[in-house]
């Protein structure tokens, strides 16, 4: 009982998306289900007051640019999430993928992550 315990914490622990494996995985989920908008919410922004509109012309170029690249390569089949390397703080992270396309054609990348107040986001800086 105690083994099947600790298999199902384990399991929750590493498919959470508190963790930067977890907030990578999410976004190649989303970006594959098309919900660019699940996608854009998990980067780390500090500005906290962005008006509507900004945020639909934000997520209007993401959406595009995103769908349009995708879409040439015949969308994503599949992806594998790395272990991530974190930082000496361990407040930042970068994790490995590789997303698989549907054409056949493979892409390995890496996100760079943030944790703040105790979550971790995509890191949009450079």
């Amino acid at each position: 009982m105690t083994a099947v315990a600790l298999i199902s914490l384990c399991f929750a622990a590493c498919t959470s998306s508190n963790t930067p494996e977890g907030v990578t995985k999410a976004y190649l989920s989303a970006v594959q289900k098309g919900d660019y908008e699940k996608a854009l919410n998990l980067y780390y922004s500090k500005d906290t007051e962005t008006d509507d509109e900004k945020e639909a012309e934000i997520l209007q170029m993401f959406e595009d640019k995103m769908k349009s690249s995708i879409e040439d390569k015949q969308g994503i089949a599949s992806y594998e999430v790395g272990i991530a390397e974190l930082s000496e703080d361990g407040n930042k992270a970068v994790v490995p993928y590789t997303v698989r396309y549907g054409n056949g054609t493979d892409k390995e990348a890496s996100m760079k992550t943030i944790k703040a107040d105790g979550k971790w986001y995509l890191d949009a800086g450079k």
